[in-house]
């Protein structure tokens, strides 16, 4: 079953002489449950191309499909709260507010939307990403991967449709396991070697 279509997906930045082509002409597809890595030199456009398919930002031209919605025919609004229910995004730099801890962190997606997450899940996500020890810790009191955990759980707590992961390196054995057993189908830019092994596919960035 198609979860994803993208269709001529194009961004570009600036105009005349200052004009960057970030993304050009991109079609793809992805189905239910597929595990995809996205691969290239830095500044191939895959970051933009996540922030794309997340509708974190709009393209110049191009359509990205999720469950059959244009996300990009919707307006701002409409278009935040869809990516709150249907998309989550773990962030390179992990995002974390630092006056929440660990646990409030977490929750922000689900508060966002008017809705209060049941203490079994997130006992049970605590439990799983080994969080539980740390859940009234603020971020400043937390490891590198302890914050990456945090911001995995942060994307996974509404069970969305798709995850969108950015350079998950430090983690990126933790972050495949934990995705597919939220049975989410994933797309990473960027994976480092002992994860592209195991992936349903691969598409390659040219070097821009």
């Amino acid at each position: 079953m198609e979860l994803l279509r993208v269709e001529h997906l194009s961004k570009i930045y600036g105009a005349g002489e200052n004009q960057v082509k970030a993304l050009d002409d991109v079609s793809l597809s992805v189905e239910k449950g597929e595990f995809v890595a996205i691969v290239g030199a830095s500044g191939s456009g895959k970051s933009t191309l996540l922030h794309l398919l997340g509708g974190v930002d709009r393209p110049t031209s191009g359509k990205v499909y999720i469950n059959g919605t244009d996300i990009f025919a919707m307006n701002d609004d409409e278009l935040a709260i869809f990516r709150r229910r249907q998309v989550g995004i773990i962030y390179q730099f992990y995002n974390l507010i630092p006056i929440l801890n660990v646990e409030e962190n977490m929750a922000i997606p689900m508060e966002l939307d008017g809705r209060k997450v049941e203490k079994a899940q997130m006992d049970d996500m605590l439990l799983r990403l080994g969080l539980t020890e740390r859940r009234t810790h603020l971020p400043n009191e937390l490891s590198g991967g302890q914050q990456q955990r945090t911001s995995i759980g942060r994307a996974l707590i509404t069970r969305p449709s798709i995850v969108l992961a950015d350079e998950p390196t430090g983690n990126a054995e933790l972050v495949r396991q934990k995705i597919i057993k939220n049975e989410c189908p994933c797309f990473r830019p960027h994976a480092p070697a002992q994860i592209r092994q195991k992936t349903s596919r691969r598409r390659s960035f040219p070097d821009c």
